[in-house]
């Protein structure tokens, strides 16, 4: 039987508004890793890694699809 294995890896990276240095407090930004793994769940996917610096924030995720 033929069979197609596929898996789609969304990359999510943004900055702060005007690249100010918002997330400088460290339990603010745990707080928002914590919200973007939240997110990606509601969507049906698999949070892989979260991470990012005062001004910016990455989120990898698995999605699993329909």
């Amino acid at each position: 039987m033929p069979q197609s294995l596929a898996r789609i890896w969304l990359h999510i990276t943004f900055s702060t508004a005007g690249r100010r240095a918002y997330l400088q407090n460290e339990e603010i930004r745990e707080e928002m890793f914590r919200m973007l793994g939240h997110h990606a769940k509601e969507i049906g996917c698999v949070p892989a890694r979260s991470g990012g610096g005062s001004t910016t924030c990455m989120s990898s995720a698995d999605w699993r699809g329909p």
